[in-house]
C-alpha cells in the first residue's frame, strides 16, 4: 500500500479509473492480511506464497488475473484459462470503482486464501 510510488510510472497514459481501481484492490487485499507485490514491465503481481493474482494495467480498464483451483462464474470474467489439472486464470475486467462490490471482495478473498 505504501508502495504506490515505486509503480507509478505504470499509470502513466492511463486514465484515472485504472489507477483508483488498482489502489482499491491493493486496500481490499490488505485487510486479508500480509501479501507482497511483484512490479513486472505492464503489471503487478501479488504474491503469498505463490503469485495468487495479477493486476493487469490498461489504457482504460483494469484486467484482474485471479489464479484458482476452479473456473470461477462471475458476469465481469471475460475468459478462463486451464493451465493445469487444478489451476485455472481467471480474467477478471474492471472498468470502474462501481465494479468493485462485495461479490468482488469475495473473489479475491479465495484468491488470496488459495
Amino acid at each position: 500500500r505504501d508502495r504506490m510510488e515505486e509503480f507509478q510510472c505504470l499509470f502513466d497514459k492511463k486514465e484515472e479509473n485504472v489507477k483508483a481501481i488498482t489502489e482499491e484492490i491493493l486496500e481490499i487485499l490488505h485487510q486479508f492480511g500480509h501479501y507482497h507485490i511483484e512490479i513486472k514491465k505492464t503489471s503487478l503481481h501479488i504474491v503469498k506464497e505463490k503469485a495468487f493474482l495479477g493486476i493487469h494495467l490498461k489504457k482504460k480498464w483494469v484486467d484482474i488475473n485471479i489464479v484458482s483451483n476452479r473456473a470461477i462464474s462471475h458476469h465481469l470474467i471475460t475468459k478462463v484459462d486451464q493451465v493445469s489439472k487444478n489451476r485455472y486464470h481467471n480474467n477478471l475486467r474492471l472498468t470502474g470503482l462501481s465494479d468493485i462490490d462485495a461479490s468482488i471482495t469475495v473473489l479475491l478473498k479465495i484468491a488470496y486464501e488459495r
